[in-house]
């Protein structure tokens, strides 16, 4: 196997394992069991916030913080293959190399980014603030916190029996998932435009001259709607302040570790093809005087497999 076909195969089977993890974040609760289980104290406010309807749900969360980063990545890959000049069919391959490098570790760091805020949320078991509302907790012995006196009465072991309790979820306050998958979706393009222009310096055509302001106010706007979800969820009474800053830096840090991945696997990628394509210019130009302008062949070969990156 040469080293091309090494990367391609190393390429292909580093998703599996992220998709392990992805599956374990989904049913990690099935593995370890429920979230802890809090004690409630009677005295606490910060627990008896109202519950209200989500700004931001689920679906719109997955809208902004996985859908927009993917459907972004391509058309910005689609805008560059327009950009290039070139046969069609060599940007093409490069238009597929370059989604495959930009798109694979963002859909890894997706997988880990789940995993690690899912397994927070059951080790931990914090009360949501509006944990008390939502499940009216009874003591073993059947008191109410309004039927028991006391400055600082604490109920360890209690059942829920509100009508709208749901289940485990008042336990998972920390770290906040919306936080958490917002910073990392949008953060991850932030820094995946970062290396976009990197791709464009020198080019001084029409696109690129509109297309380098234009991406510093996407990446602004990206910013700014991350940080819009995770104050949401503070003023939806889902999560602490603590939680929220928890679920950005969790979601910011995984972005960034995935990002520099992805800068290093295309240079890694980048350096294997370039040598072997010099390997290939060697051996062609061995068989030098068997075809009429091999020099010219040979390079023309050599080119074709290094801008593929």
């Amino acid at each position: 196997m040469n080293r091309v076909n090494l990367v391609v195969f190393k390429q292909i089977a580093i998703a599996g394992p992220f998709i392990i993890i992805y599956w374990l974040s989904m049913n990690l609760e099935m593995i370890l069991g429920p979230p802890r289980k809090r004690g409630i104290n009677c005295m606490d406010m910060s627990i008896r916030q109202p519950y209200v309807e989500d700004t931001i749900d689920w679906k719109l969360l997955y809208v902004i913080g996985l859908d927009t980063p993917i459907i972004v990545i391509i058309l910005n890959e689609l805008l560059h293959l327009i950009m290039e000049k070139g046969k069609g069919v060599r940007n093409l391959k490069k238009f597929f190399v370059h989604l495959y490098l930009a798109g694979m570790p963002f859909l890894c760091g997706f997988a880990c980014e789940r995993f690690l805020k899912n397994l927070l949320k059951v080790s931990v078991g914090r009360l949501r603030p509006h944990a008390y509302t939502l499940c009216q907790p009874i003591s073993l012995e059947g008191f109410t916190c309004e039927q028991l006196s006391g400055a600082s009465v604490y109920i360890a072991e209690y059942t829920c029996s509100g009508s709208s309790h749901r289940g485990s979820s008042i336990y998972k306050s920390f770290p906040s998932g919306h936080s958490s998958l917002a910073f990392y979706g949008l953060l991850y393009l932030v820094l995946y435009f970062r290396r976009s222009f990197e791709v464009l310096k020198g080019n001084q055509g029409f696109f690129a001259t509109l297309y380098r302001p234009l991406i510093l106010v996407i990446q602004l706007l990206c910013l700014s709607v991350a940080a819009m979800v995770a104050i949401s969820r503070v003023f939806d009474y889902k999560h602490f302040w603590s939680d929220v800053a928890a679920g950005s830096v969790l979601g910011a840090t995984v972005a960034l570790a995935f990002s520099y991945y992805a800068e290093e696997n295309a240079t890694e990628v980048k350096r294997v093809l370039e040598e072997q394509s010099k390997g290939n210019y060697v051996e062609c130009m061995k068989e030098d005087g068997k075809i009429d302008g091999q020099p010219e062949v040979c390079a023309l070969q050599m080119e074709e497999i290094t801008e593929v990156v």
